[in-house]
């Protein structure tokens, strides 16, 4: 709309006394502020529209999401205190285990669910500085090294270490965790994941690949959009808020980068996103 004016013309034709058509009259109207209005109340729409999809999610994840590893957690802990004696020690471990996997997820889910209310917010405040690629992706890898252990996933890390990106560290971390988790959580054991990285102009582009289910196009439109993502459970039947490609999304393009992903049902997906060069 910037520099445009929008007219509507009505043109009228002028009679004589015998009906003739001798003239035209051409009223000429300027409604470019009314059309400006226009847009002004479409884009005011779609931003509500984007609102309630938030708000929508997160009590999605309160009453659903965040509650189910609650129910988890209280359960298995009133079996051991009501019941402890009737388990032999090797149940107990089991019990236990059980009880720390639940934490752990819990831990997780409250992580992105703080992070993703920060930057919806507006509150969150970046802190850039130059960072090893390298370092940084083997403090995640061995944070998740367990959860790759238990489904007998190979975690393999080729980022070599001379690349430097100009990044905040806690958010290039919480965006590399995610992909990663989310990679583990849709690969069958025995499986692989892998975390690559190549140069490209003035950026870096890190890739995070697995042998994973996959899924098809109609989701690829769909994986970043608040309102279009949807948790699914893992094959090992681990839980999510379907947050964390969501946050990923929305950290990657505050660092100035952009996120995309290609997968094929049955043969894996392939998620890449570009992240500054540090000068």
């Amino acid at each position: 709309m910037t520099g445009q004016i929008c007219t509507i013309v009505n043109y009228v034709p002028d009679f004589d006394e015998t009906g003739k058509v001798v003239g035209i009259f051409v009223l000429s109207y300027d409604v470019t502020e009314l059309k400006r209005n226009e847009e002004i109340i479409k884009q005011q729409n779609a931003e509500l529209q984007e609102l309630n999809a938030t708000k929508d999610k997160f009590f999605s994840i309160i009453s659903h999401d965040l509650k189910s590893p609650f129910n988890a957690l209280i359960g298995f802990s009133d079996i051991l205190l009501k019941e402890h004696k009737l388990h032999s020690d090797e149940e107990r471990e089991q019990i236990i285990s059980f009880i720390n996997e639940a934490s752990i997820n819990t831990f997780k889910l409250l992580e992105n669910l703080l992070a993703w209310a920060r930057s919806q917010s507006g509150k969150l405040v970046l802190n850039l500085s130059k960072v090893n690629l390298k370092q940084l992706s083997i403090e995640i890898t061995e944070v998740l090294g367990s959860a790759a252990q238990n489904k007998k996933i190979s975690l393999v890390n080729t980022i070599k270490s001379d690349i430097w990106v100009w990044a905040d560290p806690d958010i290039l971390n919480t965006i590399i965790r995610n992909l990663v988790s989310n990679s583990i959580k849709f690969t069958e054991e025995t499986g692989k994941v892998t975390l690559s990285a190549v140069i490209k102009e003035d950026c870096a582009e890190i890739t995070i690949s697995d042998t994973g289910v996959g899924f098809d196009d109609s989701l690829l439109h769909k994986l970043f959009k608040i309102g279009g993502n949807r948790s699914t459970p893992g094959t090992n039947n681990e839980i999510g808020t379907g947050l964390g490609l969501i946050l990923c999304k929305d950290f990657v393009e505050k660092l100035g980068g952009q996120i995309w992903a290609t997968s094929e049902t049955g043969k894996g997906s392939h998620f890449y996103f570009t992240i500054p060069l540090s000068e």
